[in-house]
């Protein structure tokens, strides 16, 4: 059990969904544990949970620890799919190529002048999209490939003070991570 306050998050959460958790917390106080770096404090999956408790005032959450240097975990990516390829590249053609770091969209090169800065025009894209009625599917094989994550660029980013977009990276551990809920009533 950790105080939220000493944990670094490195993504931003959907507001939607962050609320959902609140919630099931508040009519639950049941948690499962956020998987954090034991050397960083670093969050790696859980930044909805880790909000949910700043936003509820929890004085320490569970958390897992493991070591993110471990070879056995991963940043796998999140691709995206697009039920309307051809809208999806037009709409990134309109948008300004300023930089060398690129993807392809269906076709087209999305560019900015860092990882960071694209993955956020690429989050405005899916925005603009859905906003539009056109679905964005995240899944593990299929859609517009975003550029591959060091480890210790997600570390520079966070200890910097910005954060990626929603669903950003995806964590994939090569080890078994038993997920048990803990109950949070001493501690809210």
């Amino acid at each position: 059990m950790l105080d939220p306050s000493l944990l670094i998050p490195h993504e931003d959460v959907s507001k939607y969904r962050l609320f959902e958790i609140i919630s099931r917390i508040k009519d639950t106080s049941f948690m499962y544990p956020i998987i954090v770096d034991k050397s960083t404090y670093l969050i790696l999956d859980g930044h909805h949970r880790y909000y949910a408790s700043l936003f509820l005032k929890i004085r320490k959450i569970p958390v897992l620890l493991v070591d993110y240097m471990d070879s056995r975990i991963k940043i796998e990516k999140w691709f995206r799919e697009v039920k309307s390829p051809e809208l999806a590249k037009k709409i990134s053609l309109q948008l300004p190529n300023d930089g060398d770091v690129c993807i392809n969209i269906y076709g087209a090169n999305f560019c900015s002048t860092s990882i960071y800065s694209l993955f956020w025009k690429l989050h405005w894209l899916e925005n603009k999209l859905m906003y539009l009625g056109i679905k964005v599917i995240k899944n593990t094989k299929n859609g517009i490939e975003p550029p591959s994550i060091s480890k210790e660029y997600v570390i520079s980013v966070a200890n910097n003070g910005l954060r990626f977009p929603p669903k950003t990276t995806r964590h994939n551990y090569e080890f078994i991570i038993h997920y048990e809920r803990v109950r949070l009533n001493e501690f809210i």
